[in-house]
């Protein structure tokens, strides 16, 4: 009789920890999603109030990726590039780790993404978007950065040729394909690229 009462009270006192620690577990989630979703509400509204990309701010991005310049001593990035990035969508280098400024950085894109036109010589669409730029010049490290790190959105129309980051690469991979010189590391790269982009969901431009 005795051994019953103890089982009986241990089942009890199982249960009510269970049900406590499930509550405990319940409020901490609860607790996590109303803190990111307030962080989130302060980026929206910092992106809000940040004023436009100037002229002078497209020109340096484009510049910076066709010379493939490293970031300054005092930053924290790796190349300049990045440093315009955060300066145009109002992130605070130093301050502000990457997930806190890729969602800066995000809604800056999104919103002037087909003003970002280089034109430099030599490349195959003059006043293109950089993401062609960033191909043409050999840095393919700014799309990888884009999509792995930042998680741009790719599924826009340069509004210079009408085409999309994927059509562009597609159209390389076949230019190269039917060059007399041997052209197949560059071949290679373009359809690792193109792999990547469309696992990321981009979409070729009949498909927007």
């Amino acid at each position: 009789m005795k051994s019953t009462k103890i089982i009986l009270f241990l089942s009890i006192f199982i249960m009510l920890n269970t049900k406590a620690n499930s509550k405990a577990s319940d409020c901490t989630t609860s607790s996590k999603l109303a803190n990111n979703l307030k962080d989130i509400e302060k980026i929206t509204l910092a992106t809000q109030e940040c004023p436009q990309p100037t002229t002078q701010q497209f020109e340096q991005i484009c510049d910076q990726v066709y010379t493939k310049k490293e970031a300054s001593e005092e930053s924290e990035l790796s190349f300049k590039y990045q440093e315009t990035l955060w300066k145009m969508s109002c992130a605070q280098d130093g301050e502000e780790n990457l997930e806190e400024a890729r969602l800066k950085v995000q809604q800056m894109w999104n919103k002037y993404r087909t003003s970002f036109s280089c034109d430099y010589p030599g490349v195959q669409v003059p006043r293109g978007n950089i993401t062609k730029l960033s191909l043409d010049t050999g840095f393919s490290i700014f799309i990888l950065d884009a999509v792995k790190n930042y998680k741009l959105d790719m599924n826009f129309k340069d509004p210079t040729d009408g085409k999309t980051i994927v059509d562009y690469l597609k159209e390389e991979i076949d230019r190269y394909k039917k060059s007399p010189v041997d052209v197949n590391s560059k071949i290679k790269e373009y359809e690792n690229l193109y792999s990547l982009l469309k696992a990321q969901g981009a979409k070729h431009s009949k498909d927007l």
